[in-house]
C-alpha cells in the first residue's frame, strides 16, 4: 500500500488560488490590451489544468475538442455574415449535428469532449458576439494552445533532465 500524499495546508491552497487570479488578472488585461478576448484563452487553461492535466495526449486532445467546439459555436455567425441569418442558423444546425454525431460515433479520436461540448454551448451564444470578434476568439484559444504547449515541453525536459541526473 502506497502513502497517500501529503495534503497542502489551507494557506498553501490559498496561496495557489491567488497565484492563480493574479495570473488571470494579468492574462486578460494584456490579453485585452492587444483586443483579444480572455475567455478562450481562460477556458483552455482551465480544460489543460483540470482534465487533461499538463499531459501532451491532454493538449492534444484539449486542442482538437476545443477548436471543434469553437468552429461548430461560431458558424451561425460566421454563416449569417457570409450567407444571412436564415443560412446562419442552418448552418449551426448542420455544424451541432454532424459535429455531435462524429464525437459521439467516435469519428474524432483526439478530442476532449467535455471541452468540445463546452466550447460549443459558450461560443453558439452568437448573438452576443459580433462577426469582428470570429478570429480574435479563435487566436486567443491558439494563444492559450501555443502557451501550455510550451509550458508542456519545459515540465518533460525538465522531468527528463532530473530523471537522466538522478542515480539508478
Amino acid at each position: 500500500m502506497q502513502p497517500q500524499p501529503k495534503r497542502p495546508t489551507i494557506l498553501q491552497s490559498i496561496l495557489v488560488a491567488v497565484a492563480i487570479l493574479a495570473f488571470v488578472v494579468v492574462l486578460s488585461l494584456g490579453l485585452g490590451a492587444i483586443g483579444l478576448p480572455a475567455w478562450p484563452f481562460i477556458f483552455f487553461m482551465f480544460f489543460m489544468t483540470t482534465f487533461s492535466q499538463l499531459s501532451r495526449a491532454g493538449w492534444v486532445e484539449t486542442f482538437v475538442g476545443g477548436l471543434i467546439g469553437l468552429v461548430i459555436g461560431l458558424a451561425q455567425v460566421i454563416g449569417t455574415q457570409l450567407f444571412g441569418a436564415t443560412a446562419g442558423l442552418a448552418l449551426l444546425a448542420v455544424a451541432v449535428l454532424a459535429g455531435l454525431t462524429l464525437v459521439v460515433d467516435g469519428r474524432f479520436k483526439y478530442t476532449n469532449k467535455a471541452c468540445l461540448f463546452t466550447l460549443t454551448a459558450v461560443s453558439s451564444f452568437a448573438l452576443f458576439i459580433p462577426y469582428a470578434q470570429v478570429l480574435p476568439v479563435i487566436a486567443s484559444f491558439t494563444l492559450g494552445a501555443v502557451f501550455f504547449g510550451i509550458v508542456i515541453l519545459v515540465l518533460e525536459s525538465r522531468a527528463k533532465g532530473k530523471a537522466v541526473t538522478r542515480p539508478a
